[in-house]
């Protein structure tokens, strides 16, 4: 499950909690693993916030953004295109992505502000088609990620979302998938002074937060060389997932670390001889984990169902066993 493969997020958030303050931190006893502690190494301030790229790491919109894309190019006369190539483009912003696929250009990178002058209009007509298909089925979560988030807001981790998409797009996601109230900021493209690789978003988002937390006190997480190359120059910790547009060739280098699946072993970043928590930290959903597991809830409410007998999978692979059931 995803929530598993990005368990080094907590583990990367070292200080000490203070469940009142709206830049808590975890506190980890124990060492964490070693992707963890790639992630905070030569840091000299541990990290508290969180800012997540939408599209390939949150959202699973692949489907939607491919569809969407080649119903652009048929409807301006251009040849519709595979899903590998549009994997390829999602690394531009839309205009230019679009003007790429329509092969006005070959080299974007060399004039962007051009290029996305040359797909202007598809990108608008794009961003209108776009934010009208968005639903749970075509943009919802990856399995896992709903439960973390819930478990960083539950501790005041101060969170942030930030796309190269249209603003609307973004807002049309957290909508639908009812997680708007658990990013107070929320940016994208077209709302921010430069899109990504520019650092300005990951800037703005900052400030926005508040000013409690400098940057290189926040982790940016996506699936993109540009969100990659806007965290470092922006002075963040950044984490590159691979289950979204790119391969771990695409983001090794360019990111502190690389998660490679939800698989990934847990040696890696879970918590190393965790014993048992008086009041730790759920190290694969971010969520405070009690002293022992809560008595489970009816079998009617089939939401805390599930997340109950997650909290207990969870406590067994922290623990290696479970507590007494208060």
């Amino acid at each position: 499950m995803v929530r598993g493969a990005l368990v080094l997020l907590v583990a990367a958030m070292t200080s000490t909690s203070n469940p009142g303050s709206s830049a808590t931190a975890f506190s980890m006893q124990p060492r964490p693993g070693p992707a963890a502690r790639r992630l905070q190494s030569d840091r000299e301030k541990p990290l508290k916030g969180v800012i997540f790229d939408v599209d390939g790491t949150l959202a699973d919109s692949t489907s939607l953004g491919f569809s969407a894309t080649n119903m652009v190019l048929e409807h301006f006369g251009f040849p519709t295109i595979e899903e590998e190539e549009y994997h390829r483009g999602t690394k531009y912003t839309t205009p230019v992505r679009l003007a790429w696929h329509a092969h006005k250009l070959e080299a974007p990178e060399e004039d962007l502000q051009a290029a996305a002058a040359k797909g202007a209009e598809m990108g608008r007509f794009f961003d209108e088609t776009y934010v009208e298909m968005v639903t749970t089925e075509t943009a919802g979560m990856f399995p896992g990620i709903r439960e973390m988030l819930l478990g960083l807001a539950a501790t005041n981790v101060p969170m942030a979302l930030l796309s190269n998409a249209a603003l609307a797009y973004v807002e049309r996601v957290a909508q639908v998938n009812e997680i708007k109230d658990l990013f107070p900021v929320r940016h994208g493209a077209d709302s921010v002074p430069a899109a990504k690789p520019a650092p300005d978003g990951l800037q703005q988002c900052c400030r926005e937060l508040g000013e409690e937390l400098a940057p290189d006190e926040y982790i940016y997480v996506g699936d993109g060389p540009n969100d990659g190359i806007a965290a470092r120059a922006a002075g963040m910790a950044s984490v590159g997932v691979t289950w979204g547009s790119c391969s771990r060739d695409d983001l090794e280098g360019l990111f502190d670390t690389v998660v490679d699946s939800a698989l990934q072993k847990r040696s890696e970043f879970a918590v190393q001889g965790a014993g048992h928590f008086s009041r730790g930290c759920c190290c694969c959903c971010f969520a405070p984990l009690p002293a022992a597991i809560p008595q489970k809830p009816k079998l009617e409410d089939v939401r805390f169902e599930s997340e109950w007998e997650a909290r207990v999978d969870d406590r067994r692979a922290c623990t290696g066993s479970l507590p007494r059931l208060s």
